[in-house]
């Protein structure tokens, strides 16, 4: 009974002390503003560069800036839809599965895959959207 008892004890502690997040050098915690994984929102590290494969040194105006995240979020609104259309092909898939019926799974199979070849469509489209919100002399930095 001891034992146990001591066991609950580091437990409890153990628990306890892993019950903050990390902290900085300076004793403030990192993760303020941001999601568990560490990232920040995808408003707050909207970055213009970032679908671009090499990055860039480019100043936008802040039109230039309205207009990407414009883009940006319209992107994210196609691809959730098309994300909701496979979680619900992959339901259908499963239960085809489970009936043995492999000719309809195969077919939810393709499904998917053709949707994910369309979210790789729209990201490339939304790479040049983004690219051509630029100007001459922005495009020759990238």
């Amino acid at each position: 009974m001891k034992k146990f008892g001591f066991i609950i004890m580091v437990l409890c502690l153990a628990t306890s002390a892993f019950a903050f997040g990390p902290n900085d050098d300076d004793g403030k915690h990192k993760n303020i503003g941001k999601h568990e994984n560490g990232r920040q929102p995808m408003e707050r590290r909207f970055d213009h560069c970032s679908e671009f494969p090499m990055g860039c040194d480019v100043e936008l105006t802040q039109e230039q800036k309205d207009k990407m995240s414009d883009i940006h979020k319209k992107h994210r609104d196609e691809v959730f839809d098309i994300r909701t259309d496979i979680q619900k092909t992959k339901v259908d898939q499963r239960v085809n599965l489970k009936k043995h019926d492999f000719a309809k799974a195969k077919a939810n199979a393709k499904k998917i895959n053709a949707l994910r070849g369309q979210i790789e469509d729209l990201k490339i489209d939304m790479m040049e959207d983004c690219y051509n919100v630029l100007t001459k002399e922005q495009k020759a930095k990238l």
